[in-house]
């Protein structure tokens, strides 16, 4: 659990991601802290009211029809596991463009890194 001075959309994402039950902040009153607390110790993600529209908006996916084919291919590879170097191989590109593939991925995805990608809970049901 974290605390803060005020509700952070980006504070909230980095502490979920790293593990964090939720975010609670000092403008809470005494029954909503004693609540959240409880919340999280029963495994409940904890966030303020404000924030949790943009928590449902980032548990949905997106919409991977907006990638091309050889992009979630390269998407289904990173999900296997390959490496850069194993997936150029396989799709017959440099490791160099199968990075720009990436970062393309990565931003429709709304991730930083291969890690991010493998951690969305959706994402191999909709990668096929």
């Amino acid at each position: 659990m974290v605390f803060v001075s005020a509700p952070n959309l980006c504070l909230a994402r980095a502490a979920l991601r790293a593990g964090a039950s939720g975010l609670i902040y000092s403008g809470m009153s005494e029954e909503q802290l004693l609540r959240a607390i409880s919340m999280a110790i029963s495994g409940e993600v904890v966030l303020p009211r404000e924030l949790l529209v943009y928590r449902r908006d980032e548990q949905r996916p997106p919409d991977l029809s907006v990638l091309s084919a050889r992009k979630r291919e390269i998407l289904r590879l990173l999900i296997e596991g390959l490496s850069n170097a194993e997936i150029a191989r396989q799709v017959w590109l440099s490791e160099s463009a199968v990075k720009q593939n990436l970062r393309a991925i990565y931003k429709v995805l709304g991730v930083r890194n291969r890690i991010e990608v493998r951690q969305l809970p959706w994402l191999r049901a909709h990668a096929r």
